[in-house]
């Protein structure tokens, strides 16, 4: 018996040897085909990737981002796109403006710098955010990207690296990244593709910051225009609208950009619109990623002013922020254009508000000249003018305003008030020895320009105002496309401020409103009774 055991194990023992071989065999096997699977995937990306970003940012997403799943939206597909008519020679001047959150920064100062190295890695790149920081931390996250083994097992042939900086680092084949920004000069190094991310950081800058925006203004017309390599080097800006007169803004005015608008909610009347934008009247951008809640709550958070430009991409809110589009009242333009002025009434006072500027601004700041007629608790705007005027001819138009309205109401109390500030003071004393009424504005009485503003838009919320143009209260809403260019332009500026480029007009209407609204009736003188006179009351 024992004997029959051990035939048994002997006979077992080469069997469980076998089996093991086999199951080693096996895995040899799988493992080589897992291997040969992705040595065949690599050969298929290396060839199939360089041909589409898009593809390429959704397979290189998990080397970055492993913990994250990748979720597309066709707004990726839109500034791909983009991208990849500025690597074809397309486009050289591109700006992107886009909401925080949808993969802005990811997909063109990372991705897009990888993409291009499979092809070009003789490509040097400058670029640029609002912080050094910031800038290090997408120039590393595609450095790392470029260093992993995914990358180096599809592109290994391409380059090698011979520097490894956070802020600078170059390969074999002349390719060279530099990040910066408008702090640094970056001076030195050049690019054949300029990346400017960001360029103003939204929370410092709230865009009231004159400074802050000339700052970076000025350093990109003393450093970013110098950097570029040859004449047909790629400058890209991806940002966030802060102010009508912000980065962006600058660019635009300088050269012509191609601009790829993506507001937060689709506007088909936005002045920037994309004409391929596939959404309906307010559809939102990603809403798989920021749905109708979260979208509402970020932008209740922002305000109004910080929500138009950051989300919608208009530097100012649409319905404005302190005096609102729907706060003005409009009479028939018609009235105005043939004069035709009995049909507003009697008007009981006639009011010309000038705001002049500084005289160290007499060459850059407009002159705003408004006439407005007063009945009751109501205001008409008759006349108003804007623009460049030097001392001859803002005195000139006043004098011509003043007897223009005159003229045409006769007997009834008519001023005019001028700020006593830049050179207010000369035409108040010229003025005054030619019309009666004139009136002097102590200078910053009310506070500063907002506290001015928001002090004269209590008439303004209750419909006091009316302006001629299309709106109510005889139109159903305002009508922009047909309302006079000058109207409608003073109603826009107002609707900007406090951040829109010029507020001179705003600064005359205030006035107005103010100097309206703080005025009070002197009351009715009556007689006293002699001290030796008695009133004799009757007796019970």
């Amino acid at each position: 018996m024992p004997s029959l055991r051990r035939w048994n194990a002997s006979r077992s023992k080469p069997d469980a040897i076998g089996q093991l071989l086999m199951e080693r065999h096996e895995a040899t096997l799988y493992h080589a085909a897992i291997a040969e699977r992705a040595r065949r995937n690599a050969a298929q990306d290396r060839e199939e990737l360089p041909k589409s970003l898009a593809k390429f940012i959704a397979a290189a997403w998990p080397v970055i981002k492993p913990e994250e799943k990748y979720h597309h939206n066709w707004h990726i597909d839109a500034v791909c796109h983009h991208l990849e008519a500025v690597t074809a020679g397309e486009i050289t001047r591109l700006q992107v403006w886009i909401p925080p959150g949808t993969m802005k920064s990811m997909t063109i100062s990372v991705f897009w710098h990888c993409w291009e190295w499979t092809m070009k890695p003789w490509l040097r790149y400058w670029g640029a955010s609002y912080e050094t920081r910031l800038a290090g931390r997408m120039s590393s996250m595609a450095r790392d990207l470029m260093n992993s083994p995914w990358y180096k097992e599809r592109w290994q042939d391409s380059f090698r690296f011979d520097r490894l900086g956070e802020h600078y680092y170059s390969n074999d084949r002349g390719g060279t990244r530099l990040a910066t920004a408008p702090q640094s000069t970056g001076s030195g190094e050049h690019g054949h593709r300029i990346i400017i991310d960001d360029p103003i950081n939204a929370k410092a800058a709230d865009a009231t910051s004159r400074h802050v925006l000339n700052e970076t203004n000025d350093w990109y017309d003393g450093t970013v225009v110098t950097r570029g390599i040859g004449s047909d080097h790629a400058r890209v800006l991806v940002m966030q609208r802060l102010h009508e007169n912000d980065f962006a803004a600058h660019l635009l005015k300088q050269e012509e950009w191609v601009v790829l608008c993506l507001p937060e909610r689709y506007e088909a009347n936005h002045p920037f619109v994309w004409p391929d934008d596939p959404r309906k009247e307010g559809e939102l951008l990603w809403p798989e990623h920021r749905d109708e809640k979260l979208s509402t709550a970020l932008a209740a958070s922002l305000t109004s002013h910080r929500a138009a430009g950051q989300l919608q991409q208009r530097p100012a809110a649409r319905e404005g922020e302190i005096l609102k589009r729907g706060w003005w009242r409009f009479y028939d333009p018609r009235i105005r254009a043939q004069e035709r002025w009995a049909e507003l009434g009697q008007l009981q006072m006639v009011v010309i508000s000038a705001d002049c500027p500084a005289k160290d601004k007499e060459t850059s700041d407009n002159v705003a000249i408004q006439c407005w007629g007063a009945k009751g608790a109501d205001n008409y705007l008759l006349d108003l003018r804007l623009g460049k005027m030097n001392y001859g001819l803002a005195k000139r138009t006043m004098r011509e305003m003043a007897s223009w309205s005159r003229r045409l109401w006769r007997g009834i109390p008519h001023y005019l008030l001028i700020e006593n500030a830049g050179y207010g003071p000369e035409l108040i004393a010229d003025l005054k020895r030619e019309l009666s009424g004139v009136t002097k504005i102590a200078a910053q009485k009310e506070g500063n320009k907002e506290t001015r503003a928001e002090s004269a838009s209590d008439g303004l919320e209750s419909g006091n105002y009316f302006l001629p143009g299309f709106g109510q209260p005889w139109q159903p809403a305002y009508d922009e496309h047909n309302t006079p260019d000058d109207v409608r332009a003073f109603i826009q500026s107002c609707a900007s401020f406090p951040h829109g480029v010029h507020d001179d007009d705003v600064d005359a209407w205030s006035q107005y409103g103010n100097w309206r609204r703080s005025r009070t009736v002197a009351p009715i003188r009556t007689s006293k009774l002699p001290r030796t006179r008695r009133l004799l009351l009757p007796t019970r």
